[in-house]
């Protein structure tokens, strides 16, 4: 295990026991909507500065820092303590970053890379069911289901 930390600005949760990174631009909303997605029953691990370490070549493992751990930083809202107002399942210690999620527009990048580590990347709007669904739908994708050739061999059934 590297004891190098790297911090990225933004928001890392545990979603469908997955572990997201939310970044964009500051004030683009983030730490709303991981209020919002806490409030659904999903994990906080760390928001503003989550710090990611290398496990071995292949895994990268997010954590927050100890001053940080249990708070989020809300707009118009302050520092709230999440352990606090959701109760202990709210928060997360750790976890393996399995995938970048971008609520910035037009970014066009599929992957991003942290230790030379290519992590997947996709952008959506600030909402928490997007988030929720694109979450879900890659889990699918790495369980080899491919939604395009499901409905493309759909479309074929039905013309023959």
């Amino acid at each position: 295990m590297s004891n190098q930390k790297t911090i990225t600005h933004g928001v890392f949760l545990n979603i469908f026991n997955l572990g997201v990174l939310i970044t964009g631009k500051p004030g683009s909303g983030k730490s709303e909507l991981a209020l919002n997605l806490i409030d659904r029953g999903h994990q906080l691990i760390a928001d503003d500065a989550p710090e990611f370490f290398t496990e071995d070549n292949n895994t990268v493992i997010g954590t927050c820092p100890p001053l940080l751990k249990g708070f989020l930083n809300v707009r118009n809202l302050g520092i709230i303590n999440i352990k606090k107002i959701f109760r202990n399942k709210s928060i997360k210690t750790k976890a393996k970053l399995q995938l970048i999620i971008n609520i910035e527009k037009n970014k066009s990048a599929k992957y991003l890379k942290i230790y030379n580590i290519k992590i997947p990347q996709i952008s959506v709007k600030n909402q928490a069911i997007l988030i929720e669904t694109a979450v879900r739908n890659f889990i699918l994708q790495q369980q080899g289901y491919d939604a395009n050739l499901d409905f493309a061999n759909k479309q074929q059934q039905e013309l023959s």
